[in-house]
């Protein structure tokens, strides 16, 4: 009886490993498809901040970014400094002009020019 179950035995571990491995490489593929959805989601985001007129609920890392000319409109309503702010991400252009005190109009429309006169948009 144990030579009849010696070689199956041993199929039988062979056949394990090989599906210990196939699990650890359909992990690894896990994890690669999870880094590429992630890199694509950036992707998304980067476009759809490229993408577009200005408005008023886009963060300023979105504006900033939006347009090489953006940081000097910016710069001419005193925030110049915008790309080294810790809000940048999470802080909208329209809290940035209430908490400054700039016109939120007159900013996305300069910020629009850029676009070739494409007026910013400002929530209602």
């Amino acid at each position: 009886m144990r030579a009849f179950l010696a070689p199956r035995q041993q199929a039988l571990a062979a056949a394990r490993d090989q599906a210990q491995q196939a699990r650890s490489q359909v992990d690894a593929t896990r994890l690669q498809v999870a880094g590429i959805q992630a890199g694509l989601a950036g992707l998304r985001a980067d476009l759809a901040a490229r993408i577009g007129p200005f408005h008023a609920q886009m963060s300023i890392d979105q504006a900033w970014r939006r347009h090489p000319g953006a940081p000097a409109v910016f710069a001419r309503h005193h925030l110049p400094a915008c790309d080294g702010c810790a809000v940048r991400f999470d802080e909208t252009v329209e809290e940035a002009a209430r908490a400054y005190g700039l016109d939120l109009p007159v900013l996305l429309a300069e910020l629009g020019a850029l676009l070739g006169g494409t007026s910013g948009s400002v929530p209602r």
